[in-house]
């Protein structure tokens, strides 16, 4: 499985609610809730009690200069991860 979401961390909280909602209204505001942003360890944890094993994770970022999003070590705002099934016991 492959899966993105966006950290609970106050970088990401001043990145994506602060900025892109009530700065810059990229998006509307209300479109994220603080409540509902994981850490990595969290949905680690998760997947794991589910039998996916996380097999590689990395910072989703983007760049305003270019309008692209690139793969990074920094996953304190968005990441990115990739997992699979394990076999049942």
């Amino acid at each position: 499985m492959v899966m993105s979401t966006i950290n609970r961390t106050m970088r990401a909280y001043a990145t994506t609610i602060v900025a892109a909602e009530y700065l810059l209204h990229w998006l509307p505001i209300g479109t994220h809730q603080w409540s509902s942003f994981v850490t990595p360890e969290e949905l680690t944890l998760l997947l794991q009690r589910s039998s996916v094993s996380v097999k590689e994770m990395a910072g989703f970022v983007f760049n305003p200069l270019t309008g692209k999003w690139s793969l990074s070590d920094d996953i304190s705002v968005n990441y990115i991860l990739y997992g699979t099934k394990t076999a049942s016991q």
